[in-house]
Protein backbone atom coordinates (compact mmCIF):
# COMPACT_ATOMS: atom_id res chain seq x y z
CA UNK A 1 0.00 0.00 0.00
CA UNK A 2 1.82 3.36 -1.14
CA UNK A 3 1.77 5.94 1.51
CA UNK A 4 -1.85 8.16 -0.06
CA UNK A 5 -3.30 5.15 -0.37
CA UNK A 6 -2.49 4.39 3.07
CA UNK A 7 -3.38 7.93 4.43
CA UNK A 8 -6.65 7.93 2.66
CA UNK A 9 -7.69 4.64 4.58
CA UNK A 10 -6.43 6.16 7.90
CA UNK A 11 -8.89 9.47 6.70
CA UNK A 12 -11.71 6.96 5.99
CA UNK A 13 -11.49 4.70 9.51
CA UNK A 14 -11.35 7.86 11.19
CA UNK A 15 -14.70 9.15 9.53
CA UNK A 16 -16.01 5.90 10.49
CA UNK A 17 -15.17 6.09 14.11
CA UNK A 18 -16.50 9.64 14.72
CA UNK A 19 -18.91 9.02 12.74
CA UNK A 20 -20.54 6.62 14.62
CA UNK A 21 -20.10 8.16 17.61
CA UNK A 22 -22.31 11.28 15.89
CA UNK A 23 -24.69 9.07 15.00
CA UNK A 24 -25.23 7.72 18.67
CA UNK A 25 -25.17 11.01 20.03
CA UNK A 26 -28.12 12.51 17.73
CA UNK A 27 -29.80 9.40 18.88
CA UNK A 28 -29.46 9.91 22.49
CA UNK A 29 -29.95 13.45 22.38
CA UNK A 30 -33.79 13.33 21.02
CA UNK A 31 -35.17 13.16 24.82
CA UNK A 32 -33.09 16.29 25.53
CA UNK A 33 -34.59 18.18 22.92
CA UNK A 34 -37.85 17.04 23.99
CA UNK A 35 -37.76 18.69 27.25
CA UNK A 36 -36.37 22.07 25.65
CA UNK A 37 -39.61 21.53 22.92
CA UNK A 38 -42.07 21.05 25.68
CA UNK A 39 -40.57 23.91 28.19
CA UNK A 40 -40.12 26.34 25.76
CA UNK A 41 -42.48 25.49 22.72
CA UNK A 42 -45.46 23.73 24.43
CA UNK A 43 -47.79 25.09 21.60
CA UNK A 44 -45.61 23.06 18.74
CA UNK A 45 -44.59 20.32 20.91
CA UNK A 46 -46.49 17.64 18.37
CA UNK A 47 -44.75 18.58 15.29
CA UNK A 48 -41.73 19.33 17.34
CA UNK A 49 -41.25 15.62 18.51
CA UNK A 50 -42.23 14.13 15.50
CA UNK A 51 -39.65 15.71 13.70
CA UNK A 52 -37.21 14.61 16.44
CA UNK A 53 -38.17 11.03 16.42
CA UNK A 54 -37.94 10.96 12.54
CA UNK A 55 -34.58 12.16 13.37
CA UNK A 56 -33.70 9.63 16.21
CA UNK A 57 -34.54 6.64 13.97
CA UNK A 58 -33.15 8.08 10.78
CA UNK A 59 -29.68 9.01 12.91
CA UNK A 60 -29.93 4.77 14.23
CA UNK A 61 -30.07 4.03 10.86
CA UNK A 62 -27.42 6.01 9.95
CA UNK A 63 -25.32 4.31 12.53
CA UNK A 64 -25.76 0.67 11.47
CA UNK A 65 -24.69 2.05 8.04
CA UNK A 66 -21.63 3.40 9.52
CA UNK A 67 -20.48 0.69 10.97
CA UNK A 68 -20.95 -1.74 8.35
CA UNK A 69 -18.16 -2.70 6.03
CA UNK A 70 -19.91 -2.34 2.78
CA UNK A 71 -20.45 1.44 3.79
CA UNK A 72 -16.78 2.21 3.40
CA UNK A 73 -16.76 3.88 0.23
CA UNK A 74 -19.88 5.92 1.14
CA UNK A 75 -18.57 7.19 4.38
CA UNK A 76 -18.24 10.85 3.59
CA UNK A 77 -21.80 11.00 1.94
CA UNK A 78 -23.32 8.73 4.93
CA UNK A 79 -21.32 11.28 7.53
CA UNK A 80 -23.41 14.66 5.47
CA UNK A 81 -26.23 12.93 5.52
CA UNK A 82 -26.21 12.21 9.23
CA UNK A 83 -25.45 15.95 9.65
CA UNK A 84 -28.26 17.58 7.53
CA UNK A 85 -31.01 15.29 9.00
CA UNK A 86 -29.50 16.70 12.18
CA UNK A 87 -29.33 20.58 11.11
CA UNK A 88 -33.09 19.85 9.29
CA UNK A 89 -34.13 18.28 12.79
CA UNK A 90 -32.72 21.01 15.41
CA UNK A 91 -32.78 23.98 13.66
CA UNK A 92 -34.26 23.63 9.73
CA UNK A 93 -37.75 22.40 10.94
CA UNK A 94 -38.19 24.51 14.25
CA UNK A 95 -37.46 27.52 12.41
CA UNK A 96 -40.18 26.83 9.61
CA UNK A 97 -42.84 26.40 12.43
CA UNK A 98 -41.36 28.76 15.33
CA UNK A 99 -39.62 31.56 13.39
CA UNK A 100 -36.42 33.12 12.49
CA UNK A 101 -37.06 34.95 15.61
CA UNK A 102 -36.08 32.24 17.41
CA UNK A 103 -32.41 31.34 18.63
CA UNK A 104 -31.73 27.94 16.61
CA UNK A 105 -29.02 29.83 14.46
CA UNK A 106 -27.09 29.06 17.38
CA UNK A 107 -27.31 25.46 17.09
CA UNK A 108 -27.13 25.77 13.37
CA UNK A 109 -23.76 27.27 14.07
CA UNK A 110 -22.66 24.53 16.71
CA UNK A 111 -23.66 22.18 14.41
CA UNK A 112 -21.32 23.19 11.73
CA UNK A 113 -18.15 24.15 13.82
CA UNK A 114 -18.40 20.79 15.28
CA UNK A 115 -18.99 19.02 12.21
CA UNK A 116 -16.00 20.43 10.16
CA UNK A 117 -13.68 20.68 13.30
CA UNK A 118 -14.21 16.97 14.45
CA UNK A 119 -15.05 14.92 11.37
CA UNK A 120 -11.71 14.34 8.78
CA UNK A 121 -14.03 15.99 5.73
CA UNK A 122 -12.33 16.85 2.26
CA UNK A 123 -12.16 20.24 1.08
CA UNK A 124 -15.11 19.92 -1.28
CA UNK A 125 -17.56 18.17 1.37
CA UNK A 126 -17.02 20.95 3.81
CA UNK A 127 -18.14 23.15 0.98
CA UNK A 128 -20.98 21.17 -0.03
CA UNK A 129 -21.58 20.57 3.92
CA UNK A 130 -21.43 24.37 4.56
CA UNK A 131 -24.01 25.91 1.55
CA UNK A 132 -26.55 22.89 2.44
CA UNK A 133 -26.81 23.81 5.63
CA UNK A 134 -27.02 27.64 4.76
CA UNK A 135 -29.67 26.91 2.29
CA UNK A 136 -31.55 25.26 4.30
CA UNK A 137 -31.87 27.82 7.21
CA UNK A 138 -32.78 30.36 4.39
CA UNK A 139 -35.57 27.87 2.99
CA UNK A 140 -36.60 27.56 6.11
CA UNK A 141 -36.91 31.23 7.29
CA UNK A 142 -38.21 31.94 3.71
CA UNK A 143 -41.34 29.34 3.75
CA UNK A 144 -42.31 30.63 7.31
CA UNK A 145 -43.58 33.65 6.40
CA UNK A 146 -42.76 36.97 5.37
CA UNK A 147 -39.60 38.54 6.99
CA UNK A 148 -40.66 40.61 10.30
CA UNK A 149 -37.13 41.74 10.51
CA UNK A 150 -34.57 41.24 7.71
CA UNK A 151 -31.97 42.90 9.58
CA UNK A 152 -32.55 40.36 12.19
CA UNK A 153 -32.70 37.40 9.92
CA UNK A 154 -29.29 38.69 8.20
CA UNK A 155 -27.46 38.87 11.11
CA UNK A 156 -28.37 35.34 12.39
CA UNK A 157 -27.55 33.96 8.52
CA UNK A 158 -24.35 36.16 8.91
CA UNK A 159 -23.75 34.05 11.70
CA UNK A 160 -23.99 31.07 10.42
CA UNK A 161 -21.41 32.02 7.51
CA UNK A 162 -18.92 33.42 9.82
CA UNK A 163 -19.02 30.30 11.77
CA UNK A 164 -18.90 28.12 8.08
CA UNK A 165 -15.87 29.89 7.61
CA UNK A 166 -14.06 29.32 11.10
CA UNK A 167 -14.85 25.79 10.35
CA UNK A 168 -13.57 25.85 7.37
CA UNK A 169 -10.23 27.32 8.52
CA UNK A 170 -10.32 24.48 11.62
CA UNK A 171 -10.50 21.76 9.00
CA UNK A 172 -7.95 22.89 6.76
CA UNK A 173 -5.80 23.18 10.16
CA UNK A 174 -6.77 19.74 11.08
CA UNK A 175 -5.98 18.10 7.99
CA UNK A 176 -2.55 19.98 7.84
CA UNK A 177 -1.69 18.32 11.36
CA UNK A 178 -3.12 15.47 10.54
CA UNK A 179 -0.91 15.10 7.40
CA UNK A 180 2.14 15.60 9.05
CA UNK A 181 1.33 13.47 11.99
CA UNK A 182 0.88 10.80 9.46
CA UNK A 183 4.28 11.66 7.87
CA UNK A 184 5.80 11.54 10.84
CA UNK A 185 4.21 8.56 12.41
CA UNK A 186 5.24 6.74 8.56
CA UNK A 187 8.70 7.94 9.05
CA UNK A 188 8.88 6.01 12.57
CA UNK A 189 7.35 3.26 11.34
CA UNK A 190 9.89 2.78 8.95
CA UNK A 191 12.69 3.41 10.56
CA UNK A 192 11.68 1.28 13.57
CA UNK A 193 10.98 -1.33 10.41
CA UNK A 194 14.76 -0.79 9.54
CA UNK A 195 15.93 -1.05 12.62
CA UNK A 196 14.80 -4.14 13.45
CA UNK A 197 15.76 -5.65 10.09
CA UNK A 198 19.30 -4.06 11.20
CA UNK A 199 19.41 -5.78 14.66
CA UNK A 200 18.13 -9.02 12.75
CA UNK A 201 20.88 -8.82 10.32
CA UNK A 202 23.49 -7.93 12.93
CA UNK A 203 22.20 -10.86 15.17
CA UNK A 204 22.58 -12.76 12.19
CA UNK A 205 26.00 -11.93 10.83
CA UNK A 206 27.20 -12.12 15.01
CA UNK A 207 26.03 -15.52 14.96
CA UNK A 208 27.66 -16.22 11.74
CA UNK A 209 30.98 -14.46 13.35
CA UNK A 210 30.62 -16.39 15.95
CA UNK A 211 30.41 -20.15 14.08
CA UNK A 212 33.21 -18.37 11.95
CA UNK A 213 35.49 -17.67 14.97
CA UNK A 214 35.04 -21.29 16.49
CA UNK A 215 35.70 -22.50 13.13
CA UNK A 216 38.73 -20.63 12.62
CA UNK A 217 39.75 -21.71 16.43
CA UNK A 218 39.31 -25.00 16.13
CA UNK A 219 41.46 -24.71 12.68
CA UNK A 220 44.19 -23.05 14.42
CA UNK A 221 44.11 -25.87 17.22
CA UNK A 222 44.69 -28.36 14.57
CA UNK A 223 47.21 -26.35 13.04
CA UNK A 224 49.12 -26.24 16.08
CA UNK A 225 48.91 -29.83 16.97
CA UNK A 226 49.90 -30.93 13.59
CA UNK A 227 52.76 -28.35 14.00
CA UNK A 228 53.65 -30.12 17.58
CA UNK A 229 52.91 -33.47 15.95
CA UNK A 230 54.96 -32.82 13.00
CA UNK A 231 58.35 -31.06 14.44
CA UNK A 232 58.09 -34.26 17.12
CA UNK A 233 58.10 -36.84 14.81
CA UNK A 234 60.94 -34.99 12.63
CA UNK A 235 62.98 -34.37 15.15
CA UNK A 236 63.23 -38.36 16.20
CA UNK A 237 65.07 -39.68 12.65
CA UNK A 238 66.69 -36.12 12.24
CA UNK A 239 68.33 -36.94 16.11
CA UNK A 240 69.53 -41.03 14.81
CA UNK A 241 71.11 -39.22 11.25
CA UNK A 242 72.67 -36.88 13.64
CA UNK A 243 74.02 -39.65 15.76
CA UNK A 244 75.31 -42.15 13.07
CA UNK A 245 76.23 -39.03 10.84
CA UNK A 246 78.80 -38.62 14.43
CA UNK A 247 79.80 -42.47 14.25
CA UNK A 248 80.54 -42.06 10.63
CA UNK A 249 82.75 -39.23 11.19
CA UNK A 250 84.80 -41.03 13.84
CA UNK A 251 84.72 -44.31 11.89
CA UNK A 252 86.34 -42.39 8.85
CA UNK A 253 89.01 -41.07 11.25
CA UNK A 254 90.67 -44.26 11.99
CA UNK A 255 90.27 -45.47 8.15
CA UNK A 256 92.41 -42.16 7.48
CA UNK A 257 94.90 -43.55 9.49
CA UNK A 258 95.07 -47.30 8.17
CA UNK A 259 94.76 -45.91 4.06
CA UNK A 260 97.30 -42.88 4.57
CA UNK A 261 99.82 -45.03 2.01
CA UNK A 262 96.94 -44.97 -0.83
CA UNK A 263 96.51 -41.16 -2.11
CA UNK A 264 93.25 -42.34 -3.81
CA UNK A 265 92.10 -43.56 -1.00
CA UNK A 266 92.78 -40.86 1.25
CA UNK A 267 91.26 -38.31 -1.18
CA UNK A 268 88.44 -40.15 -1.08
CA UNK A 269 88.10 -40.33 2.59
CA UNK A 270 88.55 -36.65 2.67
CA UNK A 271 85.31 -35.97 0.38
CA UNK A 272 83.52 -38.29 2.26
CA UNK A 273 84.19 -36.47 5.38
CA UNK A 274 83.99 -32.88 4.44
CA UNK A 275 80.52 -34.47 2.90
CA UNK A 276 79.57 -35.70 6.24
CA UNK A 277 80.66 -32.60 7.98
CA UNK A 278 77.91 -30.51 5.61
CA UNK A 279 75.69 -33.54 6.45
CA UNK A 280 76.17 -32.94 10.19
CA UNK A 281 75.67 -29.03 9.94
CA UNK A 282 72.74 -29.33 7.69
CA UNK A 283 70.85 -31.47 10.24
CA UNK A 284 72.03 -29.53 13.27
CA UNK A 285 70.53 -26.08 11.45
CA UNK A 286 67.20 -28.17 10.97
CA UNK A 287 67.28 -29.20 14.31
CA UNK A 288 67.55 -25.41 15.42
CA UNK A 289 64.60 -24.52 13.02
CA UNK A 290 62.37 -27.76 14.64
CA UNK A 291 63.42 -26.61 18.19
CA UNK A 292 61.67 -22.89 17.12
CA UNK A 293 58.82 -24.73 15.64
CA UNK A 294 58.24 -26.63 18.64
CA UNK A 295 58.47 -23.42 21.13
CA UNK A 296 55.94 -21.29 18.75
CA UNK A 297 53.65 -24.36 18.81
CA UNK A 298 54.19 -24.47 21.98
CA UNK A 299 52.72 -21.10 22.55
CA UNK A 300 49.23 -21.85 22.80
CA UNK A 301 49.47 -25.18 24.38
CA UNK A 302 51.05 -24.62 27.23
CA UNK A 303 48.75 -23.23 30.10
CA UNK A 304 48.66 -19.59 31.15
CA UNK A 305 51.40 -18.64 33.86
CA UNK A 306 49.97 -15.27 34.46
CA UNK A 307 51.27 -12.84 36.65
CA UNK A 308 52.29 -9.26 37.69
CA UNK A 309 55.25 -8.10 36.61
CA UNK A 310 57.79 -4.87 36.62
CA UNK A 311 57.79 -4.24 32.85
CA UNK A 312 60.72 -1.60 33.43
CA UNK A 313 62.83 -4.16 35.52
CA UNK A 314 62.19 -6.87 32.94
CA UNK A 315 63.37 -4.78 29.95
CA UNK A 316 66.31 -2.97 31.64
CA UNK A 317 67.74 -6.54 32.33
CA UNK A 318 66.60 -7.83 28.54
CA UNK A 319 68.89 -4.65 27.37
CA UNK A 320 71.93 -5.94 30.36
CA UNK A 321 72.08 -9.45 28.85
CA UNK A 322 71.96 -7.79 25.46
CA UNK A 323 74.88 -5.32 26.48
CA UNK A 324 77.83 -7.40 24.80
CA UNK A 325 75.73 -7.52 21.02
CA UNK A 326 74.68 -3.79 22.12
CA UNK A 327 78.39 -2.42 22.47
CA UNK A 328 79.63 -4.48 19.66
CA UNK A 329 77.26 -3.25 17.39
CA UNK A 330 77.72 0.48 19.15
CA UNK A 331 74.15 0.91 19.50
CA UNK A 332 72.69 2.86 22.48
CA UNK A 333 69.30 1.99 23.79
CA UNK A 334 66.96 4.59 25.81
CA UNK A 335 64.24 3.35 28.19
CA UNK A 336 61.19 5.50 29.15
CA UNK A 337 59.46 4.21 32.52
CA UNK A 338 57.47 1.11 31.78
CA UNK A 339 54.40 0.17 33.82
CA UNK A 340 53.39 -2.85 35.61
CA UNK A 341 51.70 -5.34 33.81
CA UNK A 342 49.95 -8.61 33.90
CA UNK A 343 51.28 -11.67 31.70
CA UNK A 344 53.47 -14.84 31.36
CA UNK A 345 57.01 -13.32 32.17
CA UNK A 346 59.02 -15.98 30.25
CA UNK A 347 57.17 -14.76 26.79
CA UNK A 348 56.63 -11.39 27.92
CA UNK A 349 60.55 -11.56 28.28
CA UNK A 350 60.80 -13.28 24.94
CA UNK A 351 58.80 -11.01 23.27
CA UNK A 352 61.57 -7.76 24.28
CA UNK A 353 64.81 -10.11 23.48
CA UNK A 354 63.56 -10.72 20.40
CA UNK A 355 62.59 -7.62 19.24
CA UNK A 356 65.96 -5.95 20.56
CA UNK A 357 67.53 -8.61 19.17
CA UNK A 358 65.72 -8.21 15.69
CA UNK A 359 66.46 -4.40 15.73
CA UNK A 360 70.51 -4.73 16.05
CA UNK A 361 71.28 -7.72 13.60
CA UNK A 362 68.80 -5.44 11.04
CA UNK A 363 70.54 -2.01 12.17
CA UNK A 364 72.71 -1.58 9.55
CA UNK A 365 75.57 0.31 8.67
CA UNK A 366 74.11 3.71 9.58
CA UNK A 367 75.63 6.55 11.14
CA UNK A 368 72.95 6.76 14.36
CA UNK A 369 72.61 3.50 15.42
CA UNK A 370 69.84 3.83 18.27
CA UNK A 371 66.64 1.96 20.11
CA UNK A 372 63.84 3.42 21.97
CA UNK A 373 61.77 1.73 24.36
CA UNK A 374 58.32 3.75 25.49
CA UNK A 375 55.16 2.91 26.69
CA UNK A 376 51.74 4.85 26.59
CA UNK A 377 48.14 4.28 27.87
CA UNK A 378 45.13 4.05 25.31
CA UNK A 379 42.01 3.10 27.10
CA UNK A 380 41.89 -0.21 28.60
CA UNK A 381 45.38 -0.90 26.78
CA UNK A 382 49.12 -0.22 26.60
CA UNK A 383 50.98 -0.01 23.65
CA UNK A 384 54.23 -0.34 23.77
CA UNK A 385 56.72 0.78 20.87
CA UNK A 386 60.43 -0.75 20.18
CA UNK A 387 62.26 1.68 17.89
CA UNK A 388 65.15 1.72 15.84
CA UNK A 389 67.13 3.66 13.69
CA UNK A 390 67.89 0.79 11.42
CA UNK A 391 67.14 0.88 7.41
CA UNK A 392 63.65 0.87 7.70
CA UNK A 393 60.74 -1.68 6.25
CA UNK A 394 59.61 -1.08 2.82
CA UNK A 395 55.51 -0.89 3.03
CA UNK A 396 54.86 -4.34 0.96
CA UNK A 397 57.28 -6.12 3.62
CA UNK A 398 55.49 -4.95 6.92
CA UNK A 399 53.28 -8.32 7.23
CA UNK A 400 55.85 -10.41 5.73
CA UNK A 401 58.21 -9.87 8.30
CA UNK A 402 55.68 -11.29 10.94
CA UNK A 403 55.61 -15.10 9.01
CA UNK A 404 57.73 -18.43 9.40
CA UNK A 405 61.14 -17.96 7.97
CA UNK A 406 60.81 -14.67 6.69
CA UNK A 407 63.89 -12.92 6.06
CA UNK A 408 64.31 -8.95 4.05
CA UNK A 409 68.47 -8.93 5.03
CA UNK A 410 69.80 -9.57 1.22
CA UNK A 411 71.78 -13.00 0.54
CA UNK A 412 71.61 -13.96 4.21
CA UNK A 413 73.62 -11.19 5.49
CA UNK A 414 71.98 -11.43 9.16
CA UNK A 415 71.91 -14.59 11.14
CA UNK A 416 68.62 -16.30 12.59
CA UNK A 417 65.59 -18.54 10.81
CA UNK A 418 62.86 -16.02 10.65
CA UNK A 419 60.78 -17.43 13.30
CA UNK A 420 61.33 -14.64 16.00
CA UNK A 421 58.80 -11.96 14.65
CA UNK A 422 56.17 -15.07 14.00
CA UNK A 423 56.85 -15.99 17.61
CA UNK A 424 56.08 -12.65 18.80
CA UNK A 425 53.15 -11.90 17.26
CA UNK A 426 51.87 -15.57 18.32
CA UNK A 427 53.15 -14.24 22.11
CA UNK A 428 51.27 -10.88 21.68
CA UNK A 429 48.13 -12.79 20.37
CA UNK A 430 48.05 -15.22 23.06
CA UNK A 431 47.89 -12.24 25.20
CA UNK A 432 44.81 -10.66 23.45
CA UNK A 433 46.79 -8.19 21.95
CA UNK A 434 48.23 -6.98 18.73
CA UNK A 435 50.91 -6.49 16.85
CA UNK A 436 52.08 -4.42 14.17
CA UNK A 437 55.44 -2.72 12.37
CA UNK A 438 55.10 1.37 11.52
CA UNK A 439 58.28 2.16 8.90
CA UNK A 440 59.34 4.55 6.63
CA UNK A 441 62.62 3.24 4.68
CA UNK A 442 66.13 5.11 5.16
CA UNK A 443 64.05 6.36 8.55
CA UNK A 444 64.04 3.19 11.13
CA UNK A 445 61.23 1.28 12.21
CA UNK A 446 58.94 1.02 15.26
CA UNK A 447 57.83 -2.39 16.15
CA UNK A 448 54.14 -1.64 18.26
CA UNK A 449 52.29 -4.10 20.24
CA UNK A 450 48.93 -3.94 22.79
CA UNK A 451 48.69 -5.43 26.04
CA UNK A 452 45.09 -5.70 27.84
CA UNK A 453 45.16 -3.81 31.14
CA UNK A 454 44.29 -6.17 34.04
CA UNK A 455 42.26 -5.65 37.32
CA UNK A 456 44.31 -3.55 40.16
CA UNK A 457 47.10 -5.81 41.36
CA UNK A 458 46.78 -7.02 45.15
CA UNK A 459 47.75 -3.90 47.57
CA UNK A 460 49.95 -5.83 49.66
CA UNK A 461 53.81 -4.74 49.11
CA UNK A 462 55.90 -6.94 46.78
CA UNK A 463 59.01 -8.97 48.26
CA UNK A 464 62.18 -7.70 46.56
CA UNK A 465 65.06 -10.06 45.67
CA UNK A 466 68.66 -8.85 44.77
CA UNK A 467 69.67 -10.08 41.46
CA UNK A 468 73.53 -9.40 40.44
CA UNK A 469 73.85 -8.16 37.13
CA UNK A 470 77.34 -7.49 35.35
CA UNK A 471 77.74 -4.45 33.18
CA UNK A 472 80.20 -2.28 31.91
CA UNK A 473 82.77 -4.98 33.84
CA UNK A 474 80.94 -3.92 37.04
CA UNK A 475 78.70 -6.48 39.32
CA UNK A 476 75.41 -4.04 40.54
CA UNK A 477 72.46 -5.40 42.74
CA UNK A 478 69.09 -4.35 41.20
CA UNK A 479 66.09 -5.15 43.44
CA UNK A 480 63.21 -6.66 41.47
CA UNK A 481 59.60 -7.68 42.53
CA UNK A 482 59.64 -11.38 43.09
CA UNK A 483 56.09 -13.24 42.18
Amino acid sequence: MTSSNAYEAERLELMRRRGAVAASLATVLVPLFGIADYVNYRAHFAPLMTVRAISGVVGAMLFLLIRRQRGDRRLPWLAILLTLQCGIAIAGVPVYITGIQTPHYVSESLLLLATTAMLPWALPQVTILTLALTAMYVVAGTLHGPLPDFVLFFTQLSAIVVTAAIGFVVNLLNESMRAREFTARSELQAASKEKTRLISHLEKMTARLATANEDMQERQRETDDFLYVLSHDLRAPLINIQGFGKRLQTDMGGLSALVSADDEATKRLNRMKQSLDFLNAGTAKIDQLISRLLDVARLTTRPNRHEWIDADHMVRNVVSACRFQLEGAGVDVSIEALPRIFGDATQLNQVFTNLIDNAIKYMGDVPRKEIAIRCTTQGDRYRFAVCDSGPGIEPKDREKVFRLFARLAPNGSAAGEGVGLATVRAIINHHGGRIWVDSTPGQGSTFYFTLPKAAAEPSEEPKKVMVRRQSNSKAEETPIHAQ
